[in-house]
Protein backbone atom coordinates (compact mmCIF):
# COMPACT_ATOMS: atom_id res chain seq x y z
CA UNK A 1 0.00 0.00 0.00
CA UNK A 2 1.30 3.46 -0.82
CA UNK A 3 0.72 6.31 1.65
CA UNK A 4 1.82 9.93 1.87
CA UNK A 5 3.79 10.78 5.02
CA UNK A 6 5.60 13.90 6.21
CA UNK A 7 7.70 14.74 9.26
CA UNK A 8 4.95 16.53 11.21
CA UNK A 9 2.71 13.45 10.90
CA UNK A 10 5.43 11.34 12.52
CA UNK A 11 5.95 13.95 15.24
CA UNK A 12 2.22 14.03 16.04
CA UNK A 13 2.20 10.23 16.31
CA UNK A 14 5.09 10.33 18.79
CA UNK A 15 3.45 13.15 20.77
CA UNK A 16 0.32 11.01 21.20
CA UNK A 17 1.96 8.93 23.90
CA UNK A 18 -0.82 6.34 24.11
CA UNK A 19 -0.67 5.44 20.40
CA UNK A 20 3.10 5.59 20.23
CA UNK A 21 3.68 3.63 23.45
CA UNK A 22 1.23 0.92 22.33
CA UNK A 23 3.13 0.59 19.07
CA UNK A 24 6.53 0.54 20.82
CA UNK A 25 5.29 -1.97 23.40
CA UNK A 26 4.03 -4.30 20.64
CA UNK A 27 7.48 -4.29 19.06
CA UNK A 28 9.16 -4.73 22.44
CA UNK A 29 7.10 -7.84 23.13
CA UNK A 30 7.95 -9.27 19.72
CA UNK A 31 11.67 -8.71 20.29
CA UNK A 32 11.62 -10.05 23.86
CA UNK A 33 11.55 -13.68 22.73
CA UNK A 34 12.01 -15.19 26.20
CA UNK A 35 9.50 -12.79 27.82
CA UNK A 36 11.94 -11.75 30.55
CA UNK A 37 11.08 -8.06 30.22
CA UNK A 38 14.34 -7.03 28.51
CA UNK A 39 15.88 -7.19 25.05
CA UNK A 40 19.33 -8.70 24.81
CA UNK A 41 22.01 -7.66 22.34
CA UNK A 42 21.44 -10.83 20.30
CA UNK A 43 17.64 -10.23 20.23
CA UNK A 44 18.21 -6.79 18.76
CA UNK A 45 20.82 -7.97 16.27
CA UNK A 46 18.55 -10.74 15.02
CA UNK A 47 15.55 -8.49 14.47
CA UNK A 48 16.88 -4.93 14.07
CA UNK A 49 15.82 -4.57 10.43
CA UNK A 50 12.37 -5.95 11.23
CA UNK A 51 12.03 -3.40 14.04
CA UNK A 52 11.19 -0.65 11.57
CA UNK A 53 9.40 -3.08 9.22
CA UNK A 54 11.55 -1.99 6.33
CA UNK A 55 10.57 -4.96 4.14
CA UNK A 56 14.12 -6.19 4.41
CA UNK A 57 15.22 -9.80 4.20
CA UNK A 58 18.47 -10.30 6.12
CA UNK A 59 21.24 -12.21 4.38
CA UNK A 60 22.87 -15.22 6.01
CA UNK A 61 25.97 -13.30 7.09
CA UNK A 62 26.09 -9.52 7.30
CA UNK A 63 29.11 -8.58 9.41
CA UNK A 64 28.95 -4.92 8.38
CA UNK A 65 25.64 -4.56 10.26
CA UNK A 66 27.06 -5.97 13.48
CA UNK A 67 28.99 -2.80 14.26
CA UNK A 68 25.97 -0.59 13.63
CA UNK A 69 23.74 -2.77 15.80
CA UNK A 70 26.32 -2.74 18.61
CA UNK A 71 26.64 1.04 18.40
CA UNK A 72 22.85 1.49 18.55
CA UNK A 73 22.51 -1.04 21.36
CA UNK A 74 25.23 0.70 23.40
CA UNK A 75 23.65 4.11 22.81
CA UNK A 76 20.26 3.03 24.16
CA UNK A 77 21.41 0.76 26.97
CA UNK A 78 21.38 3.79 29.26
CA UNK A 79 21.98 1.89 32.50
CA UNK A 80 24.76 -0.25 30.94
CA UNK A 81 23.03 -3.45 32.04
CA UNK A 82 23.76 -5.09 28.66
CA UNK A 83 19.99 -5.30 28.12
CA UNK A 84 17.37 -2.82 26.94
CA UNK A 85 14.30 -2.49 29.15
CA UNK A 86 10.91 -1.16 28.05
CA UNK A 87 11.75 2.46 28.99
CA UNK A 88 15.06 2.37 27.12
CA UNK A 89 13.32 0.75 24.14
CA UNK A 90 10.68 3.49 23.98
CA UNK A 91 13.48 6.05 24.07
CA UNK A 92 15.23 4.23 21.22
CA UNK A 93 12.04 4.10 19.16
CA UNK A 94 11.39 7.80 19.80
CA UNK A 95 14.89 8.75 18.63
CA UNK A 96 14.65 6.60 15.50
CA UNK A 97 11.21 7.95 14.57
CA UNK A 98 12.31 11.56 15.19
CA UNK A 99 15.33 10.95 12.95
CA UNK A 100 12.98 9.75 10.21
CA UNK A 101 10.76 12.82 10.76
CA UNK A 102 13.76 15.15 10.52
CA UNK A 103 14.95 13.37 7.38
CA UNK A 104 11.57 13.67 5.68
CA UNK A 105 10.96 17.21 6.94
CA UNK A 106 7.83 19.04 5.84
CA UNK A 107 7.88 17.61 2.34
CA UNK A 108 5.24 14.91 1.81
CA UNK A 109 6.73 11.70 0.48
CA UNK A 110 5.12 8.58 -0.96
CA UNK A 111 6.02 5.54 1.10
CA UNK A 112 5.21 1.91 0.38
CA UNK A 113 4.12 0.25 3.63
CA UNK A 114 3.22 -3.35 4.35
CA UNK A 115 2.03 -5.35 7.29
CA UNK A 116 2.39 -3.59 10.59
CA UNK A 117 5.13 -1.10 9.75
CA UNK A 118 5.69 1.93 11.93
CA UNK A 119 4.94 4.28 9.07
CA UNK A 120 1.62 2.52 8.44
CA UNK A 121 0.79 3.11 12.11
CA UNK A 122 1.70 6.80 11.64
CA UNK A 123 -0.62 7.01 8.62
CA UNK A 124 -3.50 5.29 10.44
CA UNK A 125 -3.03 7.61 13.41
CA UNK A 126 -3.19 10.62 11.09
CA UNK A 127 -6.39 9.35 9.45
CA UNK A 128 -7.99 8.96 12.87
CA UNK A 129 -6.80 12.42 13.93
CA UNK A 130 -8.22 14.05 10.80
CA UNK A 131 -11.52 12.21 11.29
CA UNK A 132 -11.77 13.53 14.87
CA UNK A 133 -10.85 17.07 13.78
CA UNK A 134 -13.40 16.79 10.97
CA UNK A 135 -16.28 16.22 13.38
CA UNK A 136 -18.33 19.26 14.30
CA UNK A 137 -20.12 20.26 17.48
CA UNK A 138 -23.86 20.74 17.72
CA UNK A 139 -25.55 23.41 19.86
CA UNK A 140 -25.21 21.34 23.05
CA UNK A 141 -21.44 21.09 22.62
CA UNK A 142 -21.66 17.40 21.78
CA UNK A 143 -19.62 16.08 18.92
CA UNK A 144 -21.72 15.17 15.91
CA UNK A 145 -20.10 13.24 13.04
CA UNK A 146 -20.04 14.78 9.60
CA UNK A 147 -22.27 13.33 6.91
CA UNK A 148 -20.68 10.36 5.20
CA UNK A 149 -19.17 11.02 1.81
CA UNK A 150 -19.54 8.68 -1.12
CA UNK A 151 -15.82 8.61 -1.82
CA UNK A 152 -13.17 6.11 -0.86
CA UNK A 153 -10.16 7.81 0.68
CA UNK A 154 -6.80 6.48 -0.40
CA UNK A 155 -4.50 9.36 0.57
CA UNK A 156 -4.06 12.67 2.34
CA UNK A 157 -2.01 15.67 1.31
CA UNK A 158 0.13 16.20 4.40
CA UNK A 159 0.53 19.93 3.67
CA UNK A 160 -3.08 20.89 3.16
CA UNK A 161 -4.92 17.95 4.73
CA UNK A 162 -6.92 17.52 1.50
CA UNK A 163 -8.11 13.97 0.79
CA UNK A 164 -7.21 12.30 -2.47
CA UNK A 165 -10.27 10.22 -3.30
CA UNK A 166 -12.01 8.31 -6.02
CA UNK A 167 -15.76 8.26 -6.51
CA UNK A 168 -17.80 5.13 -5.96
Amino acid sequence: MMVIIDGPMISRFIENSESFNNCADDRFRMLDADCDGVISRSDLQRRFDWLLALDYEPQAEEPENGGLNDMIFDKFDADRSNTIDRKEFRSMMTEMMLAIARGIGNTPVNVVVEGDSLLLRVYEHELARIDIVGQRSNDNGNVKPKKKKTKKIFGICACSGIYFAESN
